[in-house]
């Protein structure tokens, strides 16, 4: 995945959660290379839920998903990345991703 699509959404999105029109989005810069994009939605108490949260790396133009977290399905996943699970995490990026920049071109 490419760096330039992160960086495209930085420019609409924050640390801060932005509710549209299905539910909260947010992008968190953790260190200078490893970022969090989350999809939240609300759960039965009112409480905001992860649905899903993928950290990612920035390695030189390449974006490298380390880890997804997902509490808005039962029972809660928790994926971090291996040989084993790499294809999972890149494709639960796209979609995430592709989710994301759907929201931004209707902003």
């Amino acid at each position: 995945m490419e760096k330039k699509r992160l960086t495209n959404l930085l420019s609409s999105f924050t640390a801060e959660k932005q509710y549209i029109q299905d539910g909260y989005y947010r992008i968190r810069q953790k260190t200078e290379s490893i970022y969090e994009l989350a999809f939240l939605v609300t759960d039965s108490c009112g409480a905001s839920c992860v649905h899903p949260q993928i950290t990612v790396e920035v390695k030189a133009d390449t974006l490298v998903p380390l880890q997804l977290f997902d509490l808005g399905v039962q029972p809660t996943r928790h994926v971090l990345y291996d040989e084993e699970t790499q294809l999972i995490l890149e494709l639960e990026l796209e979609k995430l991703i592709k989710k994301f920049e759907c929201v931004q071109n209707q902003k």
